[in-house]
This record gives C-alpha cells, sequence and structure tokens, in this order.
C-alpha cells in the first residue's frame, strides 16, 4: 500500500486503465484515489464504515497491483470476493478479507518491479482528498 501512497505516477496510471469499482464506491481520480492512502482508519466512528474503508484501501491497491504488474491473488477471485464484500455490512467477512488482500499485496515487495515498468519519483508528502464515503449500517452476521 506504500508504494502507491508515494508513486503517484504508478497510481494514476493505474487509474488511466479504468476507474476501480469498490463494492460502493469508485475510484475516479487521482484525488479519490489519494484518499484512501492518506485518510486515517480513526475518521470512522463506525465499525462497518471502518471495517468498509480497510477493506477498500487493500482491494484498490490489490487491483492496481493486478493492472500494472500482472500478479494473481490466491484465490484468483480474492479481488472480487472483497468488491463483493464491500457491498454490504457483514464486519466479520471484511476483517477477513481485509487481512487475505493486505497479505496478497505486500507478497512481491521483495521482487524487481516487471522490465519496463517505471514508477515515477517517490512523492512523500502527496495531497490529501476528502476522506471515502462513511456509512450509517451496523454490522450484520
Amino acid at each position: 500500500m506504500g508504494f502507491f501512497k508515494n508513486h503517484l505516477v504508478a497510481l494514476q496510471d493505474c487509474l488511466n486503465l479504468g476507474p476501480v469499482f469498490l463494492g460502493y464506491t469508485t475510484v475516479t481520480t487521482l484525488l479519490d484515489a489519494e484518499a484512501f492512502s492518506q485518510t486515517k482508519p480513526s475518521h470512522y466512528a463506525n465499525t462497518v464504515a471502518k471495517d468498509r474503508f480497510l477493506l477498500a484501501r487493500q482491494t484498490l491497491v490489490g487491483i492496481c497491483n493486478v493492472r500494472l504488474f500482472g500478479t494473481t491473488p490466491t484465490p484468483p477471485d480474492l479481488l472480487a470476493q472483497a468488491v463483493a464484500a464491500l457491498s454490504g455490512a457483514n464486519c466479520t467477512l471484511l476483517s477477513a478479507l481485509e487481512s487475505q488482500v493486505d497479505a496478497y499485496n505486500n507478497f512481491g515487495d521483495a521482487n524487481p518491479f516487471p522490465s519496463g515498468f517505471v514508477p515515477g519519483p517517490a512523492t512523500p508528502n502527496p495531497a490529501a482528498g476528502p476522506p471515502p464515503p462513511s456509512s450509517t449500517l451496523t454490522c450484520s452476521p
């Protein structure tokens, strides 16, 4: 997640391939994407909103990893499961998937970038957009 937070050229390259649907919101602009990397989870007082935010943030990164690096999560439909869960309020599922998508996102950290990939310069203090949408839902079983 830190790579895309600090490499806005790569994040924009991901978005240039199309909007990223995250179950309850769609990321279309760099400012939208930056909001996911810059917003603190403590911004959300509601458990569903916080769990959705954490999974959405990881799912955005996972989708960008697939788009830019051609990686495949295990199981292959992990990101589709995450997007589906993001439209609901099952906090147990949201939390479990967040851990799985986080593990997928960190799996290739030690690998070199694919040949020809240009990450662009590091941007340690990107602008923060408005926080991603919240929720008034309560956790469901």
